[in-house]
């Protein structure tokens, strides 16, 4: 029974808005839904025979403030189908009669469970229906249905119905993102609100995915700069020269200094929440210090002397396998400058 349902000038718009919601669900209804083989669907043998009934408005009429059926008191369910025709069938207590039946084999607009409290008056829609499987959209134009046949809307007690119906009966839809039932309220099915929730989850997904991609290029970028920096730290620390030791030892530590801070960057990749544009400045610092590192002479007089008679400077073995690296992956190295898109999310 309804407590409290007094309306205001508030009331009265949203009932404006949900009427024009409404007008628009009947003038564009989805595309029927046609019968699914497999998943949930046990017995596709239609039994012609079995009893059904028409929907009844005392079934939502809790402005009456009595309760249309009894059902001994107890909780109680009926599988319905919004036929081809447009027609709202409820199989009849004690049947087995199921959505197959209901809707004549034929295609429907939709099809699942009404839940009824113990006194009669409808508590829940399931959305459950194996063989049609109904979306939002089907949960919508089933909802503007029952608003548009049982209501009359220019009466206080109609009002009262929808203003009831609206926040309190629960319709459970099958999200086929997590592959389980969302519950929300006949209002945020009207309004839209469920199906912008859901868009705006299917756009953080698309962007969690995009953004894991985007990390995924960077993380074998780090992995290549710590297997270039490892190869010329251990290629130097196995040479002796004779002369130029500090300069060699120097580069040594450059690289190893390279090294540890890979290390570093590396752990960021097993947290959450990366901060990408963080990430790229710090691999970005690692790349400059891998070129200096590189660029190091550890013979700078000798180096000098010889680039005099080539006519030009002597690149050191590093420099060339830099070059190299540089080569090998300048496509990851690009990425790492590329901005990140920017998808706000509308409405």
């Amino acid at each position: 029974m309804m407590r409290g349902m007094g309306l205001g000038v508030d009331d009265d718009e949203r009932i404006e808005e949900i009427t024009r919601q409404v007008k628009d669900a009947i003038a564009n209804p989805p595309e029927a839904t046609s019968m699914h083989s497999g998943d949930n669907v046990y017995n596709n043998d239609i039994d012609w025979n079995k009893a059904s009934q028409a929907f009844s408005p005392q079934w939502i009429d809790w402005d009456a403030r009595r309760g249309p059926i009894a059902f001994d008191s107890e909780p109680y369910q009926l599988e319905f189908a919004l036929n081809s025709s447009r027609k709202l069938v409820v199989q009849k207590e004690l049947t087995g009669k199921g959505h197959i039946d209901l809707s004549n084999g034929d295609n429907c607009f939709c099809a699942g469970t009404f839940h009824f409290n113990g006194d009669g008056y409808l508590t829940a829609i399931h959305l459950d229906s194996g063989h049609y499987r109904p979306s939002v959209e089907h949960g919508r134009y089933l909802i503007a249905t029952l608003i548009h046949n049982f209501y009359d809307l220019d009466s206080p007690s109609g009002k009262r119905n929808l203003t009831h119906f609206l926040d309190n009966v629960i319709v459970h839809v099958y999200n086929n993102q997590t592959r389980l039932f969302d519950a929300c309220t006949a209002n945020d099915i009207m309004t839209g609100r469920y199906a912008a929730r859901l868009r705006q989850r299917e756009i953080e997904e698309q962007q969690r995915l995009e953004k894991l991609d985007r990390i995924n290029v960077l993380k074998s970028l780090v992995d290549n700069l710590l297997q270039f920096n490892t190869s010329e730290f251990e290629r130097l620390k196995k040479q002796s020269p004779v002369t130029g030791k500090d300069g060699h030892k120097a580069k040594v530590a450059a690289f190893q200094a390279n090294l540890a801070a890979l290390e570093a960057i590396s752990e960021i990749f097993h947290g959450r929440n990366i901060d990408e544009d963080v990430l790229k400045e710090r691999i970005k610092a690692v790349i400059t210090d891998t070129k200096k590192a590189a660029d190091m002479h550890t013979h700078t007089n000798i180096d000098a002397i010889v680039g005099f008679f080539k006519g030009g400077e002597v690149q050191s073995d590093s420099q060339k396998n830099y070059a190299n690296f540089v080569k090998a992956n300048q496509k990851l190295i690009n990425k790492l400058y590329e901005p990140v898109a920017n998808n706000e999310l509308r409405f």
